[in-house]
């Protein structure tokens, strides 16, 4: 199938997916959220696919939500509707039966970051870089909220959503949300490494293991409605509106 803002190729066991708006540093938009679950959904459904590899097209893998979809939501149903549809469209990662492999090379931020982390599999470069950023914008994270806690723990999940902070490479390793980093000359080995020991394994196994450590968790409706609740926020309307006009935010505080 031909998309607009992904490329998705089928090579052997091995579904390709790059997220494809370098001149937008692979933001995601609405119509690249559906393009991407689709995509995911279409591997699961192929019989000889047994293993999906994230990556990105140019300077970074995703610097998450685009903001310009953001800053147009108007109504509360709008709002809700965005919300409830980037928890469908993510999780969408942990719920298929097949491995999902990420290859993080430049920056993930935002949503490329909890996209990142909610792969089986994440491979690093040395000069990748993480961070939950929502903050800088006026609105949460959402897989921050709900999963992060169980996926690098708590301490370092609270630090990334209220800091907002970068972080390099070696520390997203150390935290737990990178599996393994490897240099520019090497990645792609490495990750050639770990797509060859998922094919190699069972496929049954592999998948009934993937479907009960990624069963459903409690916590994401409440986090899909902290998540509405910033977007309705001034904190959001001006976090937007900086970003977009390359300045400080004013925050205000009633």
């Amino acid at each position: 199938m031909t998309y607009d803002h992904i490329v998705s190729d089928v090579d052997g066991p091995v579904c390709r997916i790059t997220f494809d708006r370098p001149e937008h540093l692979n933001a995601v938009s609405v119509e690249m959220w559906e393009e991407f679950r689709e995509a995911l959904l279409a591997a699961e459904d192929d019989p000889d696919v047994r293993v999906v590899l994230l990556a990105g097209n140019g300077d970074a893998f995703c610097a998450g939500d685009d903001i310009q979809d953001i800053r147009d939501l108007a109504s509360a149903t709008e709002v809700l509707e965005y919300c409830e549809y980037i928890r469908e469209a993510s999780g969408t990662i942990e719920r298929i039966a097949t491995p999902v492999v990420a290859k993080v090379d430049g920056i993930a931020y935002g949503v490329g970051c909890e996209i990142a982390g909610l792969c089986d599999v994440t491979i690093a470069t040395e000069d990748a870089s993480f961070s939950l950023v929502e903050p800088k914008i006026g609105v949460s994270s959402l897989n921050g909220l709900f999963r992060f806690p169980d996926l690098i723990g708590t301490k370092p999940a609270r630090e990334m959503m209220v800091t907002a902070r970068t972080l390099d490479a070696a520390e997203a390793h150390r935290v737990g949300l990178v599996s393994a980093v490897a240099t520019d000359d090497e990645v792609d080995d490495v990750v050639a490494d770990r797509i060859d020991e998922i094919v190699e394994s069972a496929p049954l196994a592999v998948e009934l293991s993937k479907r009960l450590v990624n069963g459903e968790r409690e916590g994401a409706n409440e986090a899909v409605t902290v998540l509405a609740n910033t977007f309705l926020s001034e904190d959001r309307i001006e976090g937007t509106s900086a970003f977009l006009e390359k300045r400080d935010a004013d925050w205000q505080r009633d």
